[in-house]
């Protein structure tokens, strides 16, 4: 289930998964415990039953993008390389899109739209 500020997930072993927070510039994976209490606040708001489970971890991983939130797709400087990196918080999401797009680039030869390359960032 999914709020405009937070979500919770039930996992097949019977946990739920409250998150995600997106904290901008952060680069390390140090858990911040006053945005940990807050997620859990907001995701108790909605669902009030989370209140009387006790949490059990707590994790933070960084999630690589771009400096324009596009990915970079596509063939690389070096011959046979193929990039494909940059999601942000949507890699899962955009996995099947990206996956076919790769394909096509790497086995039919065809390029990724000019807005995914790599090249974007060359300075002029």
């Amino acid at each position: 289930m999914r709020a405009r500020n937070a979500y919770v997930s039930q996992k097949r072993d019977g946990r739920f998964v409250t998150g995600a927070s997106s904290e901008p510039g952060q680069s390390d994976a140090v858990v911040d415990q006053v945005v940990v209490d807050e997620l859990r606040r907001r995701a108790e708001a909605w669902l009030p039953a989370l209140a009387s489970l006790g949490a059990v971890e707590s994790w933070a991983g960084i999630r690589p993008g771009t400096v324009d939130g596009a990915p970079i797709l596509g063939g690389g400087t070096l011959p046979s390389i193929f990039l494909a990196l940059g999601l942000y918080r949507n890699g899962v999401l955009l996995a099947p899109a990206v996956a076919e797009m790769m394909a096509d680039a790497v086995l039919s030869a065809r390029d990724v739209p000019a807005e995914f390359s790599a090249n974007r960032f060359q300075q002029r």
